[in-house]
């Protein structure tokens, strides 16, 4: 089997595994479209996605649009229904996680909490 046909049949097989979009969101709308479903304004979205808050104000125009929501209300309650939206995979690894992992000492202590409730 060649480099091409291996490619391929990877390919297809990865086409497979993707959720339905009916909604013809692109990749890019499909995180913003996350991203407003955990609740993140415009302003956390650009900065998660590393755009300018401008270009998510259009994605979600683009989105709402798409989606016919009425307001940003409607937009929010079908963003959460909608199946096959992407989630969020951290590109990162706890110090302490790498630090069990490879052997390496010592577990840090816990971080103390920045606010202390009082009953």
């Amino acid at each position: 089997m060649s480099a091409y046909n291996i490619l391929l049949d990877h390919e297809r097989e990865r086409a497979a595994r993707v959720a339905p979009n009916p909604y013809r969101l692109t990749r890019r709308e499909m995180h913003v479209a996350a991203w407003v479903g955990r609740g993140l304004d415009c302003a956390e979205i650009a900065g998660k996605l590393g755009i300018q808050t401008r270009a998510v104000s259009g994605h979600l125009k683009r989105i709402s649009d798409k989606l016919h929501a009425r307001n940003a209300v409607h937009l929010g309650l079908i963003i959460n229904t909608m199946p096959g939206l992407p989630v969020e995979q951290p590109n990162v690894v706890a110090i302490e996680d790498f630090r069990e992992a490879f052997g390496m000492g010592w577990k840090s202590a816990p971080a103390k909490p920045d606010v202390i409730f009082a009953d």
